[in-house]
């Protein structure tokens, strides 16, 4: 679908360029820091587990945060397609939710 492959590549530019707030990389450190004190009283079959099981953790919750990203960005696109649709109910568009949404979409690719 054109649309949500737009929507994915606006994902990918975003995750490109996003910052980490203090608390993020504050909440990072102490992460990164339990678990290496952690990892000090495992075996090595153990250290191997545990890396699985957090791959998989952290491949969930980027499907996870991908996921709620075009759920947020269609939804937000909605609530502006309705806005300028009510703002324009006199004029005729061609399908004008997507229209918008195509719009918003290229915006964003080109800034």
């Amino acid at each position: 679908m054109e649309k949500e492959s737009a929507i994915l590549e606006l994902y990918e530019y975003v995750q490109m360029n996003k910052t980490s707030s203090k608390e993020y990389s504050m909440k990072l450190r102490k992460f990164i820091e339990a678990k290496e004190n952690f990892d000090k009283q495992l075996i090595d079959v153990q250290k191997e587990q545990l890396e699985k099981l957090l791959e998989l953790c952290g491949d969930m919750h980027g499907q996870e945060f991908k996921e709620y990203f075009i759920a947020g960005f269609t939804l937000a696109t909605k609530l502006m397609a309705e806005v300028f649709i009510n703002k324009n109910e006199n004029e005729e568009w061609d399908n004008g939710a997507n229209a918008v949404v195509n719009s918003v979409v290229m915006v964003f690719l080109m800034g």
